[in-house]
């Protein structure tokens, strides 16, 4: 997912280096990239990194960006008619979307997809909560440990100040 930030002053749904050099080339990631809610218009509005809002859209989807969380690519059109972006590359984001759509079942006919009858009250339970959270638990990762302060000596540490 892009975010509503920038990477070296570059807005993240419109980092090519970041969504397909290294997302797609160096990490070999062949699934789709969905921007979060906002940031693809902010390209224009925000970040002053294109003078339209076509502009944008047009940027976005040629770095990598497949799916917008919110109406920008309806400007796709606009942003072709301009010479923005061609169809080639439209056609290869739809495709990448499209293809996750399939795959989880979306287009399935209704009542074919066995996970649609699995009630609320499972969802939600307490036991499912209570593996949600240790996911979350279990999925920090420490990136860098230069001054080697980690892990904490508990025998000598009395107070953590987060």
């Amino acid at each position: 997912m892009s975010s509503i930030s920038a990477v070296n002053g570059i807005p993240a749904p419109a980092n090519k280096y970041l969504l397909t050099d290294v997302l797609r080339g160096e990490w070999n990631f062949t699934g789709f990239v969905i921007s979060d809610c906002d940031p693809i218009a902010a390209i224009q509005t925000s970040f002053h990194y294109t003078a339209t809002i076509e502009q944008a859209v047009a940027l976005s989807i040629i770095s990598g960006n497949d799916i917008n969380c919110g109406p920008e690519y309806k400007l796709l059109n606009s942003a072709h008619a301009h010479g923005f972006v061609d169809f080639d590359t439209i056609d290869l984001a739809l495709r990448r979307g499209l293809r996750s759509r399939f795959l989880s079942g979306n287009f399935n006919p209704i009542g074919t997809d066995p996970y649609s009858y699995i009630p609320y009250s499972v969802v939600d339970s307490p036991n499912h909560k209570l593996l949600t959270k240790q996911v979350v638990i279990e999925s920090i990762v420490l990136l860098q440990n230069p001054n080697g302060i980690l892990p904490f000596d508990l025998s000598t540490t009395r107070q953590i100040a987060v």
